[in-house]
């Protein structure tokens, strides 16, 4: 007798489908070039049949009304515009607003995930959530890994398999929630990223050639991606518990003690934290002199923050500040930095990470 077979449901088939078209996607390197060869072959045949768009514009100056524009599709394989790009694009690669940001943030980043602080800090956290909040612990650090870039994703699914195998549920979902987490999650943290001086970079350009005399920076999101991290973690747990969880078949709960303490943090681990906590310390007494007293030199002119001041201004160097402090004294601890050569080599490793970014610029 054949045994029956179970006809998936409308949701199993909608995810199938996702993940059948999403493996089918080419790697970003070649979207994007893709993506520059439709924009040039289209600005080519729509310049050719006179197209335009007139739309109304407001001013640049206060009081004043908005008015009527008209913008005409410009070729970009004409001879003036080609003659530019040959003879401008070293000035537009390295004239990329993002490029300065992201660079700065990133060899902060390195500096402290190749320490391995975030990796500890984050293993500490989900070890000692209470058990009825394991999944919502594994989604929470795995939405909030992706200050440790690419690494971030392989550590969310590695821990995230190996709690759910240490406390007898099925592995399989521990990776997969993890992997969705870090991925699904990978903009929204409640602190500020690699990404957040990205977007902050595209913004600025963008501004900058609409004229608008706005200030940017990477903090000025920063309340929805804190709140949507909260959302996103309610909502992936909700979703794993009802759905995942019942797709794929849990485990039987018989917690493996020996996996739990062959992950627990070693002396040097916990010693490292102690020291970060330190330098963090450290950290807050600096910016406290630096933003508390009426003349601080981050407040502006007014004595505020707001709209307007060097600390918002500076705000990546701040983070840059952050992550040193707390991350030096984590890796002297724990001797992953026993000379002073050992510092360039960890924010060079790191650097390495933003060839992505110049390869799709």
């Amino acid at each position: 007798m054949q045994p029956s077979v179970r006809k998936k449901s409308w949701m199993n088939r909608f995810i199938d489908t996702i993940e059948y078209w999403g493996n089918k996607l080419p790697h970003p390197f070649i979207l994007f070039g893709m993506l520059v060869v439709i924009t040039i072959i289209g600005s080519w045949i729509l310049s050719q049949a006179g197209c335009s768009i007139t739309y109304m514009a407001a001013s640049r100056t206060p009081g004043e009304p908005e008015k009527e524009v008209t913008i005409a599709v410009t070729n970009l394989l004409s001879g003036e515009n080609l003659r530019y790009l040959i003879t401008k694009y070293p000035d537009i690669f390295i004239g990329y607003p993002p490029m300065k940001l992201v660079l700065v943030m990133m060899a902060a980043t390195a500096f402290i995930e190749k320490t391995g602080f975030f990796g500890t800090f984050m293993k500490k956290y989900l070890l000692r959530a209470p058990r009825s909040l394991v999944t919502f612990a594994v989604v929470f650090v795995g939405v909030n890994s992706n200050l440790m870039s690419d690494a971030g994703t392989l550590f969310a699914l590695t821990m995230g398999g190996i709690i759910f195998a240490a406390l007898g549920r099925n592995p399989l979902i521990g990776v997969i929630l993890g992997w969705a987490s870090s991925s699904g999650g990978f903009t929204a943290n409640l602190f500020l990223a690699g990404t957040d001086a990205l977007l902050a970079g595209i913004t600025e350009g963008v501004v900058k050639e609409m004229g608008v005399a706005v200030d940017i920076n990477p903090a000025m999101n920063y309340f929805f991606m804190a709140s949507a991290t909260f959302f996103l973690s309610v909502t992936l747990t909700l979703f794993t518990e009802k759905v995942v969880c019942r797709m794929v078949g849990d485990g039987d709960g018989k917690v493996n003690m020996a996996l739990l303490e062959e992950h627990k943090l070693t002396a040097d681990q916990e010693k490292g934290l102690r020291w970060a906590f330190y330098g963090f310390l450290f950290f807050l007494a600096v910016m406290a002199a630096l933003t508390v007293p009426s003349w601080a030199i981050l407040r502006n002119a007014k004595g505020g923050f707001l709209p307007k001041s060097p600390f918002f201004a500076g705000i990546i160097t701040l983070i840059a500040f952050f992550f040193v402090s707390t991350g030096l004294p984590y890796g002297v601890a724990t001797g992953e930095i026993k000379k002073w050569k050992d510092i360039p080599r960890l924010v060079s490793a790191g650097l390495r990470e933003a060839i992505p970014l110049l390869t799709t610029t």
